[in-house]
């Protein structure tokens, strides 16, 4: 609702976010561009997270020597019997359910049916969940977010061929087009919202204990 700001740029060096904080995350970019201001994503390479999450933005670039590492889901769960059986250690549970799984590591060399469903299951919820945001974000079917991730990964210009970026630039060029789109006045303000912190009196002793108090 702030009319000074005319658009979000979202630098996302060394993303790390969970399925979940993507989510949200696309959530306030839907928020922001709802409110018709402009997001603007620039990354040095991207996860399929990432690019679930980047894929909102109103205009998407990487730089030249990045790449996007669209290689679909993993995962692995460890099985410790046979290291048990060499060292002597035989392990006691009790569980209930054909789904209670939690001991399977300390049991079994497999997982069981149960288990392997339910992990599937896991698995292919948050595919979908990634495709659909791939999808919706960068304005395709479904079918085509599914065919880049089973093409990847990509150099940032095969991306940019396929559309699944917008630029292929460095940070300096991204900064230099806002400013002929924007103004040459533009401020980037990297600092939006945050508190100021402490004004720290060191004058005094007194000036230290209150600023400890205040912590």
């Amino acid at each position: 609702e702030d009319k000074k700001v005319e658009a979000v740029v979202l630098a996302a060096d060394g993303l790390r976010a969970g399925f979940a904080q993507t989510e949200e995350l696309r959530q306030a970019i839907e928020a922001l561009r709802a409110a018709d201001k402009e997001v603007y994503a620039h990354a040095d390479s991207m996860t399929m997270s990432n690019f679930a999450l980047l894929g909102g933005a109103t205009r998407v670039s990487v730089v030249p020597t990045g790449n996007l590492w669209l290689m679909g889901l993993y995962g692995e769960s460890p099985y410790v019997p046979g290291l048990f059986d060499k060292i002597g250690v035989k392990p006691d549970f009790l569980t209930c359910g054909e789904y209670k799984s939690a001991a399977e590591m300390f049991m079994r060399t497999g997982p069981s049916p149960e288990a392997d469903q339910m992990q599937n299951w896991l698995l292919d919820s948050i595919y979908a969940t990634q495709v659909k945001l791939i999808a919706e974000g960068r304005k395709v079917a479904a079918d085509k977010a599914r065919e880049w991730i089973d093409g990847g990964p990509y150099s940032a210009e095969k991306a940019k061929q396929l559309g699944m970026i917008d630029a292929v630039e460095h940070r300096q060029e991204l900064e230099a087009m806002l400013r002929t789109k924007f103004g040459e006045k533009t401020k980037f303000d990297t600092k939006y919202a945050k508190k100021a912190g402490p004004d720290i009196d060191f004058s005094s002793p007194f000036g230290v204990m209150k600023f400890y108090a205040e912590l």
